[in-house]
């Protein structure tokens, strides 16, 4: 197969289409904002799912104000246990019935992508920490059920996978085409297997400790690099033959930056170009998939090919953009709600990975009940062993070398069961059974609660769409509602009307206009930065 058709754009599995859930969230004006007395440009309506962009250097009526419209927006009132709450639980529901799911935060650098997915410690804690929280609540409700938890973390810098849980294994980490489950894989990436919240936490930190990052004038703690977190949670059965898979990737990308704002010179400099290439062939991804391109260039960089699954493929995918609400960041804002708007377009085709066959779980669950096997038969032997010496001693004398071949035989053998004992534990730790230690009302009430907090977020989507299909219904519909007393009252309807559709028109106009100016814009400074980067 070649290159190119490799990346023609051909789902070829049996679910039903699922369109990437879009989220915009805006951040306060930051204390720099404040202090160079900028002025708020954006206004949020979240119960429409709407936001509105006054254009501070509007030259028009039309230049004006810009709308979007999303799944759901957050202003900067929102909590971190709302967004978690409407948005993000769902989707880790599905994961842990056995689909795969991605949620990836993307915006301009110093908008709060790293904050809503990490957050702070206590009640600001981000999505990340509350996905582990939930995982292993759901774990310890659920009777019955053995599983293996697993995660790994990596991130791309300069075009390079780096292992942020093992950074210095000196391994090279390529990716390689998943012949069975037709994804994409890294090679030589280690895998830490987790039994609790803590754990899990333990391996975020770590990977953060090593992650790159770098100040620029914009952040003083800008992430200089895209960054997986992945979960894996295996589910089966005592004894059972097969296992289900839930696969989670959580996404914290690299802003997207201009050189002049940022104030980037030297290694700085080579990031950002590096972030900004990236970051542009997600967004030819992305409109590729948003027209339904017959190629998908997936191939152009590594973070395209690591989200090749979570783009037009087998992922329930939410895409939360970050925005800031500064009139000095407008341009930057567009950019990212454009984006944004263009993936809601996307339609995936999210497939429950049941009867997987060949789940670690599995091997794990065969390689206990063998190690069991094995202790049982060699425990016996020494207990027939020692009976027999016993039945056999006073009334036959045997010569003192062969009952000390006999007692070195048996320690021994001792010592080979307690090495099997030791690595059967071991094993056994790296399982988690479901179900231990709950008391059954405290089980009850946990359901409950997770069962009316994925009501309140189903009941919040339901008004929302509603909102927006009312709105829409009465656009479409004024004029058949219109009852005309007089020919004059029609004709000025109509011109009316004419007018809006004229205004419009130029709107469209100068949002082709305003998207080439940017292009030429973006494409001309990555050139510069490549040039500058050179030498």
């Amino acid at each position: 197969m070649t290159s190119t058709e490799e990346e023609v754009h051909t789902p070829e599995r049996n679910g039903s289409n699922e369109s990437v859930q879009v989220i915009v969230r805006c951040r306060p004006l930051s204390e720099k904002e404040i202090q160079a007395q900028c002025t708020t440009v954006v206004k949020m309506y979240p119960s429409r799912g709407v936001i509105e962009v006054e254009n501070p250097k509007a030259r028009s009526e039309n230049e004006k104000n810009k709308i979007f419209t999303y799944d759901s927006v957050y202003d900067e009132s929102s909590t971190q246990q709302n967004l978690y709450d409407e948005t993000v639980r769902p989707l880790v529901t599905s994961v842990l019935e056995g689909y795969n799911g991605c949620v990836f935060a993307y915006g301009q650098t110093g908008t709060g992508k790293t904050y809503t997915m990490e957050g702070r410690e206590g009640d600001e804690i981000g999505i990340i920490p509350r996905v582990f929280d939930q995982i292993w609540a759901h774990i310890a409700r659920k009777t019955g059920v053995e599983f293996l938890v697993s995660v790994r973390y990596m991130e791309i810098y300069m075009e390079e996978i780096r292992d942020l849980l093992r950074p210095k294994s000196g391994k090279s980490h390529d990716l390689r085409e998943n012949a069975t489950s037709g994804g994409v894989t890294v090679t030589n990436l280690h895998s830490s297997t987790c039994q609790s919240t803590r754990d899990m936490l333990k391996a975020m930190k770590a990977g953060n400790h090593n992650r790159s990052t770098g100040a620029t004038d914009m952040n003083e703690h800008s992430s200089r690099s895209h960054a997986i977190f992945q979960i894996s949670v295996e589910m089966a059965e005592p004894n059972s033959e097969s296992v289900r898979v839930g696969k989670l990737n959580l996404v914290d990308l690299a802003g997207s930056e201009r050189q002049s704002k940022t104030g980037a010179t030297g290694d700085r400099l080579k990031e950002a170009t590096k972030i900004n290439k990236a970051l542009s062939s997600l967004g030819n991804v992305i409109y590729a998939l948003a027209e339904n391109s017959a190629h998908i260039p997936y191939r152009d960089s590594k973070l395209t090919r690591l989200l090749q699954d979570s783009l037009g493929g087998n992922s329930k995918t939410i895409m939360i953009a970050n925005i800031g609400p500064a009139n000095m960041n407008y341009e930057e804002t567009i950019v990212t709600l454009r984006y944004a708007y263009r993936a809601k377009s996307i339609k995936n085709t999210p497939v429950k990975n049941e009867d997987v066959k060949e789940g670690k779980l599995l091997a794990l669950q065969q390689e206990i009940e063998r190690l069991k096997r094995m202790i049982m038969e060699k425990s016996n032997g020494q207990f027939d062993s020692t009976v027999r010496d016993g039945e056999t001693e006073g009334s036959e004398m045997e010569d003192e070398s062969d009952k000390e071949e006999k007692e070195k035989k048996l320690e021994l053998g001792k010592m080979e069961v307690d090495e099997l004992a030791k690595k059967l534990k071991t094993l056994e730790k790296q399982m988690v059974h479901g179900g231990k230690n709950i008391v059954d009302s405290v089980n009850e009430n946990e359901m409950k609660l997770e069962q009316q907090r994925a009501e309140i977020a189903a009941r919040k989507k339901r008004e929302i769409e509603m909102q927006q299909k009312l709105e829409l219904e009465e656009e479409t519909c004024s004029e058949l509602k219109q009852v005309f007393a007089s020919l004059q009252q029609q004709v000025d309807f109509k011109r009316e009307k004419l007018k809006r559709l004229n205004n419009k028109l130029q709107s469209i106009r100068q949002e082709i206009k305003d998207n080439h100016e940017v292009y030429v814009k973006d494409r001309q400074e990555i050139e510069e930065a490549n040039d500058e980067a050179a030498f």
